[in-house]
């Protein structure tokens, strides 16, 4: 049994993905429900005719990337990439609410001299503050960091399975519609999506010291964007640990400690942010679903400068006097959390006054893509069950951590964000193989 526990651990974390699956595709079906006995509401007909034609226009696209020789396909997944991302850039234009307000006050304290630790990481902000200094939009840190999202991709897609599947993971990221509208407002995702995926890359060539060492000052230095990547530590541990890679066990956590120092110096601990008791306390609330939620602000606002270990008291006993409840909100906290695809839509468009009709159309196409993604993901993932690869292992593993993370934290289907380009990496060999139409030697 204690040979066996990896391959029961890789097929495990690809069962919970394929119950995610299940779930987008349920939500998927609901939603094409609702069209096909309104129709032609509530995309309306102009919205569907536009779907249709951005559909083929984005599979003829795929069909370039897969078929093309490798430099044509490249160009195409780039270019798709840099067109979306400065639509983003040029339309979205969304009302500064609730997260992207607080993002953008404090990367206006940055500018006054305000430094540098709060109730939020303030990575992000500091990034903001640059295009603020230079009279820019602060979008274009959303711009930079997803166009430079590219070669990362086409690294590990290339670990994973070829060039050509690194070409198609490009390609896919370019046109996933949440995550092309997510990059033109003011939120944490984008950047720190390829903050991860820059933690994984030192990995393409295998678990040496050196490239273990960079990967823990790479996701050290993420967690001032977002305060979880101490929590993704220990699927990096137990990746080399697993290959008595004990060197590079040991270089990686060495690395990870110097980039945490400033805030464990500033602060005595290693989370970049003050308010996780309050997280937790709006995890735990069965009223809530688990959601954020006013009463519980208004509550921890009244607790005075000991309240975030009255937040955790508060949590913990939540849970503990109805685990029972407290087990059944975890069931629908992780279908919200995992299985929804409409952050984008929220942030870019809802807030921004949208109509109902681009706001349906848009959530339908978001979630068309990220169920195919999380299908192809799957399959990958089953295939590679033998052989379970370092990378595969890695995302499955932030994918079951971040996961468990948000059993207790709040829950909204934004936290999934950072995940879906890990889910991309995994997908692009079966969507690469698919869209070829041919099934080669190996994948």
């Amino acid at each position: 049994m204690s040979r066996r526990w990896p391959y029961f651990a890789y097929v495990f974390a690809v069962a919970l993905l394929g119950m995610v699956a299940l779930g987008a595709a349920l939500e998927l079906s609901a939603q094409l429900n609702v069209l096909w006995t309104r129709f032609p509401g509530p995309a309306g007909l102009r919205n569907l005719i536009v779907l249709l034609v951005l559909g083929a226009l984005g599979l003829a696209g795929l069909v370039g990337v897969a078929r093309l020789p490798r430099r044509w396909a490249l160009l195409i997944a780039v270019g798709a990439l840099l067109a979306t991302r400065l639509a983003a850039l040029i339309w979205v234009e969304p009302a500064l609410v609730r997260d992207m307000q607080a993002y953008d006050s404090l990367a206006r304290g940055v500018l006054a001299g305000e430094c540098c630790f709060g109730d939020r990481p303030m990575g992000y902000p500091m990034l903001l503050a640059i295009p603020y200094a230079l009279g820019l939009p602060g979008e274009l840190v959303g711009f930079v960091f997803a166009i430079a999202a590219a070669p990362l991709l086409w690294l590990l897609g290339r670990a994973v399975a070829d060039e050509r599947s690194g070409a198609v993971a490009v390609y896919i990221y370019a046109v996933a519609p949440s995550l092309a509208l997510f990059s033109g407002v003011l939120m944490t995702e984008t950047v720190y999506a390829t903050a991860l995926l820059a933690a994984l890359v030192p990995f393409v060539g295998g678990v040496r010291e050196g490239s273990a060492a960079l990967s823990g000052l790479l996701l050290g230095a993420s967690q001032y964007i977002r305060a979880t990547s101490v929590y993704l530590a220990p699927v990096f541990l137990v990746a080399m640990i697993r290959r008595r890679a004990w060197k590079a066990a040991g270089a990686f956590s060495a690395l990870l400690i110097v980039a945490l120092l400033p805030v464990i110096v500033a602060t005595g601990g290693v989370s970049t942010s003050t308010i996780g008791g309050l997280s937790l306390m709006m995890g735990t609330n069965q009223a809530s679903d688990g959601w954020y939620n006013e009463p519980d602000v208004a509550l921890y606002a009244t607790w005075g400068d000991d309240r975030e270990r009255l937040a955790v008291d508060e949590a913990v006993r939540r849970v503990a006097s109805d685990p029972r409840g407290f087990a059944e909100l975890a069931v629908r906290k992780s279908h919200a959390m995992w299985t929804q695809e409409h952050y984008g839509v929220t942030f870019a468009m809802t807030d921004a006054g949208a109509s109902q009709a681009d706001q349906a159309a848009a959530f339908l196409a978001s979630q068309f893509v990220y169920t195919l993604i999380l299908i192809a993901a799957v399959v990958t993932g089953w295939r590679l069950r033998h052989g379970r690869p370092l990378l595969a292992w890695l995302i499955l593993g932030i994918f079951v951590s971040v996961g468990a993370i948000h059993i207790f934290a709040e829950v909204q289907p934004r936290y999934h964000a950072y995940v879906v380009p890990l889910f991309i990496v995994l997908a692009a060999p079966a969507i690469a193989r698919l869209a070829r139409r041919r099934e080669p030697a190996s994948i």
